[in-house]
């Protein structure tokens, strides 16, 4: 079905740390921490029952 996209933007504001540039002499402990990735799951319930679940695979 078509749906705006807006009602992902609430899913994507958080957990993209990942795509930051750091300069070369600030380590990067976020992917440092996740050498192998990671994944997340996020559901996002609406008032007229409706929900819509966001993942991702970094």
């Amino acid at each position: 079905l078509p749906f705006s996209f807006d009602i992902l933007t609430p899913a994507f504001m958080y957990g993209n740390r990942v795509f930051t540039k750091y300069p070369k002499e600030i380590p990067d402990y976020f992917k440092q921490t996740f050498p192998e990735g990671y994944h997340w799951e996020r559901s996002i319930p609406f008032q007229d029952q409706a929900s819509c679940t966001v993942t991702s695979h970094i």
